[in-house]
């Protein structure tokens, strides 16, 4: 009987056909002549049957932006931050390496982080063009981010108990080479944004918060000295370029700001701007993933209203909108959870890194 009930799903999976209704762009919407920059949106059915838990493919729906169009790709499954294609992890993987935290399909790299608990200590597996390292590390540190910086991979870590940030850096064949801990004991710093990390040749920035208002830590790798730096706005993110940073948030106002922070922590306004679609951004009106790409002298952001997603990208160098999406939401869908930023080289898409300044 269980035989036959197991034949019958198997059945269903492969019948599965799984469609869903592909998100509408509003004709507000504008997008650039040559558009270099492809914003990648992952959903999910708000119910899901039997068949759908046990399938890897079917509850899930993913969708590129490409000239002011959704098309359906390759589906996605969720990491423990990001989002990945099904065909990059098999289910030997898994088995062997355990739960996959991080992935990067970019244009020279595909990179891999893997966690298993092992004998009460936590393992990570650093895969980097088929080259591996495994990472021992006490469960009081938890993972963060893992970031693509000065020609480098880094596994970044949380420890709340002691008020440290770790950094462990790995080089592009997977070699373990360094360990740097970020110490903010005393700051007074009541949250991290871990989704935010972003670092450039010699410093860190963490965005942060600090008696209920933004701030960022800073971190100097060579003299190893940690600054707070407030922020005066509520942020989106930040992305590092050598080693100033570019950050994205919204003012009182609830216009959009760009801010440069040198490597001492001087920062200078770059813009502000009203929103594209003339929102009046506040904590309260939006849901912010804390994610920002950069890729040229753009900045990426997107958030979520009751009303859809908004996407936009802002020249650094212009302070002028050159790309702006709001995606309608779906009314079957839950999302969009995700969204990760892609460009292309030739016919074939891949994958730019958070937090640092992609080149052209």
């Amino acid at each position: 009987m269980y035989k036959k009930l197991f034949a019958v799903l198997a059945v269903l999976l492969l019948l599965c056909g799984c469609k869903a209704e592909a998100p509408m762009i509003s004709n507000d919407s504008f997008a650039a002549g040559e558009q270099k920059v492809f914003p990648v949106l992952y959903y999910e059915d708000l119910d899901l049957s039997l068949v759908d838990m046990l399938s890897t493919s079917c509850h899930s729906y993913t969708y590129r932006i490409e000239n002011g169009e959704a098309f359906e790709i390759e589906k996605h499954g969720r990491t423990w931050s990001e989002t990945y294609p099904l065909s990059a992890v098999d289910s030997d993987m898994r088995e062997k390496y355990g739960q996959l935290m991080k992935y990067y399909g970019a244009k020279e790299y595909e990179a891999f982080v893997f966690f298993k608990t092992i004998s009460g200590q936590n393992k990570y597996t650093v895969i980097i063009n088929d080259a591996e390292a495994e990472l021992i590390l006490e469960q009081n540190e938890s993972f963060a981010d893992f970031l693509f910086f000065d020609g480098a991979f880094h596994l970044m870590t949380l420890d709340d108990s002691d008020e440290h940030i770790y950094a462990y850096r790995f080089s592009k064949d997977a070699k373990a080479e360094r360990a740097f801990v970020i110490d903010y004991n005393g700051a007074e710093i009541s949250g991290i944004d871990y989704t935010s990390f972003s670092a450039g040749k010699d410093v860190l920035a963490v965005p942060a918060e600090k008696n209920g208002k933004s701030c960022i830590i800073t971190y100097d790798f060579e003299s190893g000295k940690t600054k707070v730096i407030d922020a005066e706005c509520e942020l989106f993110g930040i992305v590092a370029e050598e080693n100033t940073f570019k950050a994205a948030g919204y003012n009182k106002k609830g216009n959009v700001v760009i801010f440069e922070i040198s490597g001492s922590g001087e920062i200078t306004e770059i813009a502000e701007v009203p929103h594209p679609f003339g929102k009046k951004l506040s904590p309260e009106s939006i849901n912010t993933p804390g994610t920002v790409y950069m890729h040229g002298s753009e900045i990426w952001i997107n958030f979520k209203t009751d009303d859809g997603c908004f996407i936009a990208s802002l020249d650094t160098k212009t302070g002028e909108w050159t790309n702006y999406f709001k995606i309608e939401p779906i009314e079957k869908l839950r999302g969009p959870l995700k969204v990760k930023y892609m460009a292309k080289s030739g016919e074939k898409y891949y994958d730019i890194f958070p937090g640092v300044a992609n080149a052209e």
